[in-house]
C-alpha cells in the first residue's frame, strides 16, 4: 500500500514529460498510465532502470542522503512521503532548499506538484549547480523534454558541464582523489569538493 501523498504525486509525473515512458514500455510492453501501476513498476526494477524511468530521483544518491539500508524500500513512495517534506534532495543536481527560495510556487499548498511542475516545464534552475541555460546551448538535439532530462541522457558520454565554473578536467587534475567518470566526479564535487571549498575549474574563485 503506498501513500496518498506519493500516489497523487505519480499520478502527475505519469501524466508529464518527468516519466519516461519508453522505458515503461521496454519494461512492461504498455505505457504507464496510473500511479499505483508506476509505483508498483518502479519498485520492481533495478537501481539503473529506475534511474531511466524517473530521472530525477537518483537511488544511489537518494538512499546516502536518507540513510536508508533497506533494500525493500519503494524510493519514490519515500521521497514523495518523507523525503521532500524533510528537505531530503533526490539527486545531486537537486537543491530542494535553492528551489524553494527561488521558486514562490513551493510555498503553495501543493508544494509536491509545484516541484514536480517546475522540473517538467524548466521553470527555474533546479539547484546552483545546473545552469539550465547553460545547459540548453550544450545539448546537441532538438528537446521532447525537459533541459534537466535531456542533459542527463547526454552529459557522460558528452563530457557536458551543468554550469560554467564546473570543468570536471581541471578538477580531476586539480585533485587525485577525484573519480575518473562524469557521474562520479559530479557527485564528489556536490558532496565533498564545494564543502571544502574546492576550485571546480579556472574560473572558479
Amino acid at each position: 500500500m503506498f501513500h496518498a501523498k506519493s500516489l497523487h504525486a505519480a499520478q502527475f509525473i505519469a501524466a508529464s514529460p518527468l516519466l519516461d515512458q519508453r522505458q515503461a514500455v521496454a519494461v512492461t510492453g504498455a505505457a504507464v498510465l496510473r500511479a499505483d501501476e508506476l509505483m508498483d513498476l518502479y519498485g520492481l526494477l533495478d537501481p539503473k532502470s529506475r534511474r531511466c524511468l524517473v530521472p530525477f530521483l537518483d537511488p544511489d544518491f537518494y538512499r546516502a542522503v536518507r540513510g536508508i539500508t533497506d533494500d525493500t524500500v519503494n524510493l519514490l513512495d519515500d521521497f514523495f512521503c518523507h523525503g521532500f517534506t524533510n528537505g531530503f534532495s533526490p539527486h545531486p543536481l537537486i537543491d530542494l532548499g535553492y528551489m524553494h527560495s527561488h521558486h514562490p510556487d513551493l510555498q503553495s499548498d501543493d508544494p509536491a506538484t509545484a516541484f514536480l511542475h517546475a522540473l517538467a516545464t524548466d521553470a527555474t534552475n533546479p539547484s546552483p549547480y545546473l545552469d539550465l541555460l547553460h545547459c540548453r546551448h550544450q545539448i546537441k538535439a532538438s528537446l521532447a523534454k525537459p533541459i534537466f532530462y535531456a542533459f542527463l541522457e547526454q552529459a557522460a558520454s558528452e563530457n557536458l558541464r551543468p554550469n560554467p565554473y564546473l570543468e570536471f578536467d581541471f578538477y580531476r587534475a586539480a585533485y587525485p582523489d577525484v573519480p575518473r567518470d562524469w557521474w562520479s566526479a559530479l557527485t564528489h564535487f556536490v558532496t565533498t569538493g564545494d564543502r571544502e571549498c574546492r576550485s571546480s575549474g579556472s574560473r572558479f574563485d
